[in-house]
């Protein structure tokens, strides 16, 4: 948020915006918990004043650069079995006072709150109210329930849809699948080597193994059907592109989504 808020007017002017508007991605108490050797409701609420803090401080809004959404990645909520969480625990409401201070601190400021889940199967997060927008991965069943459109009208929020996937393995495992069907655990594996090799080599291009932008744009039609375009604001990759072979790779991601976006109408 430093080098963005130093270069903001420089970068406004290249895109051609009045306001260069950022999403921010912090890490969630929860999942900032196991980086401790001892793990308590009380840590959970230390954590959630910290992050608050530090939400209040990269949270801003000027002339040239706006944060307009606050992400809370949990990818460890509802992915690991954990007793300090359990219902009706101490804990479990520790980290739901914590959930709610550092995006209640976002919300203050003006943010669009979200929170990233890689598992929505404890529906803890329903009860936050400073949260808006709900997203995980591709194939969470939260886009696909009917369920889900009960609870984002009982509790007025809303789904970011992902509608590309983002584990590189997976997207060359699925390209080996379709190539040799059938193929052994032995097999893919020793395929997925000889990709990663010759990607990294330079022999092959890694933005082949990207999913097409019909896929992405089928995707997100589906979710909007099912839960109408006032519920599904915002769409995008599952998770982030890090992993990703090359920054190009990472890029053209970014633009097969954007393109996905703009086709689709109400």
């Amino acid at each position: 948020v430093v080098v963005a808020k130093e270069a903001a007017g420089e970068l406004a002017a290249q895109l051609g915006l009045e306001r260069v508007r950022l999403r921010v991605c912090i890490t969630g108490p929860h999942t900032l918990s196991f980086c401790f050797a001892f793990r308590s409701p009380g840590l959970l609420a230390r954590l959630g004043r910290g992050l608050a803090d530090v939400v209040r401080a990269n949270v801003i809004k000027g002339k040239h650069l706006e944060v307009a959404i606050l992400a809370l990645d949990e990818p460890t909520f509802g992915t690991v079995d954990d007793p300090l969480v359990e219902h009706g625990s101490e804990g479990r409401e520790a980290l739901l006072k914590a959930w709610e201070e550092v995006l209640g601190a976002a919300r203050a400021k003006g943010a669009t709150t979200c929170l990233h889940l890689h598992s929505t199967s404890d529906g803890l997060f329903w009860q936050v109210a400073s949260l808006r927008l709900v997203e995980s991965h591709v194939d969470d069943p939260i886009y696909r329930l009917e369920e889900t459109r009960e609870l984002l009208d009982e509790h007025d929020k809303a789904l970011r849809a992902s509608i590309c996937r983002t584990d590189f393995d997976q997207l060359i495992r699925e390209r080996i699948l379709a190539e040799e069907p059938g193929a052994s655990e032995a097999r893919i594996s020793e395929a997925l080597g000889s990709t990663w090799r010759a990607i990294r080599a330079g022999r092959v291009e890694p933005s082949t193994f990207l999913e097409p932008v019909e896929l992405l744009l089928k995707r997100l039609k589906a979710i909007i059907k099912r839960f109408g375009p006032e519920r599904v604001p915002m769409a995008g990759p599952e998770c982030g592109l890090r992993a990703f072979p090359t920054y190009g790779t990472a890029i053209e991601c970014l633009r097969r989504s954007a393109a996905a976006c703009r086709l689709v109408s109400y």
